[in-house]
């Protein structure tokens, strides 16, 4: 009798931006039991955009209200460089959501005040194989 082995998916690789501190605190926790990897972290799209073109993550969470280029000029950039790009944007006005998301430059909206409860779950359903597993 032979036995297969199981192999579990690799983790899904994230890029953080954000300007607070708290948030690049914060989100990490929210998402400590989730098969997912923090592999960089910026606190302006300038920064950011030049690790994620070295880094190449699976899912990039950014703010929308960022010094200097803002998180949706930021995402809609990443769009253009890379299509299939998968973009979280996040804010504290849950007002200012992008939408509608796909059109115009992230795959989701999530606000900063339901980050613990809404960040995981939205992951999950951009990422469907990973977590049916």
């Amino acid at each position: 009798m032979t036995t297969k082995a199981v192999r579990k998916p690799a983790p899904i690789r994230i890029f953080l931006v954000d300007d607070s501190e708290l948030i690049l605190r914060l989100v990490p926790l929210c998402l400590s039991m989730e098969r997912v990897k923090i592999i960089g972290m910026a606190k302006n799209a300038e920064d950011a955009l030049e690790e994620i073109e070295a880094t190449r993550p699976d899912l990039v969470i950014a703010d929308v209200c960022l010094p200097g280029m803002d998180g949706v000029t930021m995402a809609t950039e990443l769009r253009r460089v890379d299509p299939q790009a998968r973009i979280i944007l996040i804010s504290v006005d849950k007002l200012r959501s992008p939408l509608p998301p796909r059109q115009q430059c992230a795959d989701a909206f999530v606000a900063k005040l339901d980050l613990a409860e809404d960040l995981a779950p939205t992951i999950r359903l951009l990422f469907p194989k990973i977590f049916s597993r």
